[in-house]
């Protein structure tokens, strides 16, 4: 298994393990165990007017994937020893991995139906070998049911995420497909069935946030922004030593999840992380640095009205390489949506 290979497929169970973290009610059920074997329990997420599920269908290749990356060797990145059930002289095969996911709306639509009913769709995602790294390995999309749809709207949904998946080809592409479907259906259910399918979600792309929540008392008066910051990957310890000690020293909240993809996100005083952010930027010319356009993967910034209360309350930590865990501490915070948004999207 070539190293391109090894690290799309770990990014796709990161993927989906955060997924799993995100759309279930119990966040610590939708993590791996320690010996890494657990599958992603079945859930789902209510929104104003629908709610979505999320589930792994190909469980025993899910399995099997993750046997492969528990016998890799970190450091080469090569099999260490192949899976009993192979012969001598077989190499081990990266498996497809399929996930469904089902639009239930939250109310039953019946101006344009004989009956009153809620409405329900479902799609399969097949995930070859090589996504999301190799542009050429895109999702595969297959509508399986459409409560009351014409074989013509399935056919024509099917082919327009079909052709999202092509358009996000060499990206991490569940979380941007799961919404164009959501939008999707919620335009056509609301619009008497009338088939509506675009490109663009109708989700804001705008790069802020306002949050009002309560006044904290440690907070009245002050300007609270936080920053998520997105990189291809943060692999080297120093590195990551330095955006800890940089962010405790400005005394900042938030979180680093290193390895693929790199996640850091921050929240503290304006002035602060502007201050930090500006390191960040300025860090390309230091010895060890991190290199070109790191301004370039600042995916958003929310600034929060005076008096707001924070979301994050802990000293800035390193949570390590489990995107399912920053998944769900963003859940357990109220920045789920953020999350999804400035993490999943992209």
């Amino acid at each position: 298994m070539s190293q391109d290979h090894f690290e799309a497929l770990e990014r796709t169970l990161q993927e989906i393990n955060a997924l799993s973290a995100i759309y279930s009610g119990d966040t610590s059920a939708a993590l791996d165990n320690k010996d890494g074997y657990s599958t992603p329990p079945p859930s789902s997420l209510e929104t104003a007017c629908s709610t979505i599920g999320f589930t792994v269908l190909s469980i025993d290749e899910y399995m099997y994937a993750k046997s492969l990356l528990s016998m890799m060797d970190s450091s080469a990145s090569r099999i260490i020893h192949e899976p009993s059930n192979l012969q001598d002289g077989q190499q081990a095969k990266i498996p497809t991995l399929v996930v469904q996911v089902v639009w239930k709306s939250q109310e039953a639509y019946g101006h344009s139906f004989h009956h009153h009913q809620q409405q329900i769709g479902i799609v399969h995602l097949e995930l070859p070998q090589g996504y999301p790294a190799i542009e050429s390995s895109s999702p595969t999309v297959s509508v399986i049911s459409l409560t009351n749809w014409s074989r013509k709207q399935r056919e024509e949904l099917g082919n327009a995420m079909n052709e999202k998946a092509h358009e996000l080809s060499g990206s991490d592409s569940l979380m941007e497909l799961i919404h164009f479907f959501q939008d999707s259906m919620t335009s056509c259910c609301s619009s008497n069935m009338n088939m509506v399918v675009h490109g663009t979600s109708s989700r804001s792309r705008s790069s802020g946030m306002n949050n009002t929540n309560d006044e904290s008392s440690g907070n009245i008066g002050l300007q609270i922004t936080r920053y998520w910051i997105w990189v291809h990957h943060i692999t080297n310890v120093g590195r990551c030593k330095d955006i800890v000690r940089e962010a405790k020293e400005r005394r900042l909240a938030g979180y680093l999840k290193h390895g693929y993809p790199g996640i850091v996100v921050i929240e503290g005083t304006t002035a602060l992380c502007d201050d930090f952010v500006q390191w960040i930027k300025g860090s390309k010319s230091r010895p060890g640095g991190f290199g070109r356009n790191w301004g370039h993967h600042v995916r958003g910034q929310i600034v929060l009205d005076k008096g707001s209360k924070r979301s994050f309350s802990n000293e800035f930590q390193d949570i390590g390489e489990d995107l399912a865990s920053l998944a769900s501490i963003c859940r357990k915070n109220g920045v789920e949506d953020e999350f999804l948004k400035y993490v999943m999207q992209h």
